[in-house]
């Protein structure tokens, strides 16, 4: 088991390194509004991927663990063809006015390609293909990575035009398209001697409905502390704020590959591999906590060579955030189980946590600015810990 998540974290670490590195290079070469226009942008495929997926991605997982069966991809897309003709007409109608007409073509079509590939990573878990699983993942990160490092290199060097959001745009959807290709290819003959399962919508509404809102109400949650600075403070602020938050970008990749492998484990009756897992994640915490404490230590013995090149705020939105996440990283570890045995309070820990976001954002930004949205995110992820204590506390 614990390979397996070696496996995956190690493939979702080294997309996470290599997305860290373009949109830090990108926060450095970009003027602060382009950059908060394209974080807006890069956050918004990150909303509509989970919107169209509508749940089917765990649900697939819960379902055919215990079969070891692989799904067809064209016939679960077929299945719910109505479903995405009525989601791709609302999220279009909805992004034009934010985005306008090209930006939202292109974050629809952006989307459906990275479902395709979410998917076959999908199929590969299924069969405990780990390994091959966090491959798919990678190719699709590093190549949109490069692509917007090249790209942006080559036309500030070359070019005496300013940078247009619309050329990262484009920049994303080609690398979409030749990491889905390259995946094709990578897994075609994986799948020939799997015996495939038949899906019907009956075998998945029972778990997609629950995961497929809470799944949206967590990527919201995750995000939203950007898209709040920016309609209520301003853009510049956003994408200070962005530069800072940039650094925690690991952090949902990381908890996403952890999840991946114990929703695996949890979706199947094995109360032997539960308990020892429960046990190493007492590790896990202990860990995650040593690791702030350093982190605190170090900011505080270099915090004036530190300021030199961050402001006072900048560094305290870092230490919330810090926080916060790994916080997530820790709780993430438990949640797993609540998403294969209780979809519903799943959901339900979401909609707390983004009310919470909300409501604590709202009353504290006059009075604290950008800082209040780290303070928000902190207290949404506090509201949901004590949910999930709450579930493991009374045993349901």
């Amino acid at each position: 088991m614990f390979v397996n998540i070696i496996k995956v974290l190690l493939g979702n670490a080294s997309a996470s390194i290599v997305t860290y590195i373009s949109l830090l290079y990108l926060s450095l070469v970009l003027p602060s509004s382009i950059y908060g226009n394209f974080t807006q942008f890069y956050y918004a495929l990150a909303i509509v991927l989970i919107i169209i997926d509508l749940g089917l991605s765990s649900s697939l997982v819960i379902f055919l663990s215990n079969k070891l069966k692989i799904f067809s991809i064209i016939n679960v897309i077929n299945i719910y063809k109505f479903h995405y003709i009525l989601l791709f007409t609302i999220l279009y109608m909805t992004m034009n006015y934010l985005f306008g007409y090209t930006t939202s073509l292109l974050i629809c079509s952006i989307s459906m390609l990275s479902l395709i590939n979410k998917f076959i990573s999908i199929k590969l878990q299924v069969i405990e293909k780990w390994s091959e699983s966090a491959r798919v993942i990678f190719f699709m990160t590093f190549i949109r990575s490069i692509f917007l490092i090249v790209f942006v290199y080559a036309f500030n060097k070359y070019s005496s035009e300013h940078i247009k959001i619309g050329y990262l745009e484009l920049n994303i959807l080609f690398a979409a398209l030749i990491s889905l290709f390259i995946t094709h290819i990578y897994t075609c003959q994986k799948f020939k001697e799997i015996e495939k399962e038949k899906i019907n919508k009956k075998d998945l509404n029972h778990t997609s409905i629950y995961l497929y809102f809470g799944s949206i109400l967590a990527i919201i949650c995750m995000r939203a502390d950007v898209f709040l600075i920016d309609h209520f403070i301003n853009s510049n602020s956003a994408g200070e704020y962005a530069k800072v938050s940039i650094i925690f970008f690991v952090f949902p990749m990381l908890i996403s590959s952890i999840n991946s492998v114990l929703l695996r484990y949890y979706s199947v009756d094995d109360n032997s591999s539960h308990n020892i897992l429960a046990n190493h994640l007492k590790k896990i915490t202990i860990i995650c906590m040593l690791i702030y404490i350093t982190v605190l230590i170090f900011i505080f013995i270099f915090k004036e060579y530190i300021h030199t090149f961050f402001k006072y705020e900048m560094i305290a939105v870092f230490m919330v955030l810090l926080l916060a996440y790994i916080g997530a990283l820790i709780s993430g570890t438990y949640e797993s189980k609540i998403m294969a045995r209780n979809q519903k309070y799943y959901m339900l820990i979401k909609l707390v946590q983004l009310i919470t976001i909300m409501i604590i954002f709202l009353i504290s930004y006059k009075h604290l600015g950008v800082l209040s949205a780290a303070i928000a995110f902190l207290m949404s992820r506090i509201s949901g810990w004590l949910m999930i204590i709450n579930y493991h506390v009374s045993g349901k």
